[in-house]
């Protein structure tokens, strides 16, 4: 049986064109995760320091071709997992501000979720996870309700990178 391998990718992947998934695809992991996308107070999804969704519209800021790069790892048998949120950022706070405006369609947060998902969908791939990197906000209740919504756009998973306050994972 082989291992299970997986890589956290973010502006090397994401900027890197053809030749980036070549040699993910040659080193045989398993699966991506797409590090780190941060969710703004202006209620708009940046994938690390580009904006690539907003306003319920998945517009890459800057060229990166990445639903249909993401689609040829995920044909080739790729698993893709999206890591929200890292250290040093206010995602898991602004993901609960914008809870308290709604989490259905219309809501900012869901509308840039289902855009994101779809865009990944329409270029023949998809979202197999979202990973939680909540270094911010510990209350359960933002995670429940995130978790949630995803589920509701039709994403099958979450994971999660606990890191600190143990009592919230447990």
């Amino acid at each position: 049986m082989p291992a299970n391998t997986r890589i956290y990718a973010g502006g090397a992947f994401a900027f890197g064109g053809q030749p980036a998934v070549d040699d993910l695809l040659a080193a045989g992991y398993s699966a991506l995760i797409v590090w780190s996308v941060h969710v703004t107070p202006t209620r708009t999804l940046v994938l690390n320091d580009t904006q690539f969704v907003a306003n319920g519209v998945y517009q890459e800021a800057q060229p990166m071709n990445l639903p249909s790069r993401l689609a040829s790892l995920r044909k080739a048998g790729l698993q893709i997992v999206f890591s929200v949120g890292a250290g040093g950022t206010q995602d898991f706070t602004n993901i609960g501000a914008l809870l308290h405006q709604g989490s259905g369609p219309g809501t900012p947060l869901y509308d840039n979720f289902n855009a994101l998902k779809q865009a990944m969908v329409k270029a023949g791939g998809d979202i197999d996870a979202v990973d939680f990197d909540n270094e911010d906000n510990m209350d359960t209740s933002v995670m429940v309700g995130f978790g949630a919504m995803l589920a509701a756009i039709g994403y099958a998973s979450v994971a999660f990178c606990p890191y600190y306050q143990d009592q919230v994972w447990t």
